[in-house]
């Protein structure tokens, strides 16, 4: 029998076409854990510098999401999708690439 290993990566679209953003397939799951945890910190620094608390951030997101699901995602427990972090990037006012900066 053949095992597939699933690829996790998040798409992003450029020029119509689809491309990787951000590929986490070949990190170890420590590896993943770091990156949720660093775009969690991301996020919950541009909400604090906002001014927003974690149900204001909710009131201002285009998209069906709780304050429970931005816990997580703050946390870094939940791999949000690439559209959930958009609209809190858009929220935010910040670029989608500022909350993905996996540097600094």
């Amino acid at each position: 029998m053949y095992h597939i290993k699933p690829k996790l990566a998040i798409y992003g679209i450029n020029y119509g076409k689809y491309k990787p953003f951000l590929d986490l397939s070949n990190m170890a799951s420590m590896e993943k854990l770091e990156v949720l945890k660093k775009i969690g910190e991301n996020i919950k620094k541009a909400r604090l510098e906002k001014g927003y608390t974690q149900v204001d951030l909710v009131g201002k997101v285009e998209a069906k999401i709780d304050t429970t699901n931005i816990s997580r995602i703050e946390k870094g427990r939940t791999n949000a999708t690439i559209h959930t972090l958009y609209r809190i990037s858009q929220a935010l006012e910040v670029s989608l690439s500022d909350i993905c900066n996996l540097k600094s």
